[in-house]
């Protein structure tokens, strides 16, 4: 018997097996899910921060997450092309875009949920109405 090497021969035995859960149209579609989600989120981040970029003809200021964020939805782009062939790669890729967003979102969020809970105050020279 022939020597081979345990990587080698795993992928020997694998890549002659028939897997029935290959040609199901179900794990197909399970197996395009990182790309759907990494595409989607590319996207609609895009579509979101280039409508907040856009203001600046109005003379809305721009932060410098703003163009951060965008360079994170065009890595998420790349991330969704790369998990088509490479997985592992491209969700690696995908969670530097995903904090590069965050760099954005987290914030905002923040912001938004301070600026919510806070009561106005109550000024004791303020006049009321007769």
């Amino acid at each position: 018997m022939p020597h081979y090497h345990a990587g080698f021969l795993r992928a020997w035995v694998f890549s002659h097996l028939e897997l029935p859960f290959y040609n199901d149209p179900v794990s197909s579609a399970i197996l395009m899910l990182p790309f759907i989600l990494y595409f989607l989120t590319s996207v609609l981040t895009a579509i979101h921060l280039y409508s907040l970029l856009a203001l600046a003809l109005y003379g809305v200021p721009v932060s410098p997450l703003e163009g951060v964020a965008l360079l994170g939805s065009l890595l998420m782009l790349i991330a969704a092309y790369i998990s088509l062939f490479r997985p592992r790669i491209g969700a690696q890729t995908a969670l530097i875009a995903a904090l590069l967003l965050w760099s954005f979102y987290a914030p905002a969020i923040v912001h938004r949920l301070r600026s919510q809970n806070v009561k106005p105050a109550i000024h004791p020279h303020s006049s009321r109405p007769a």
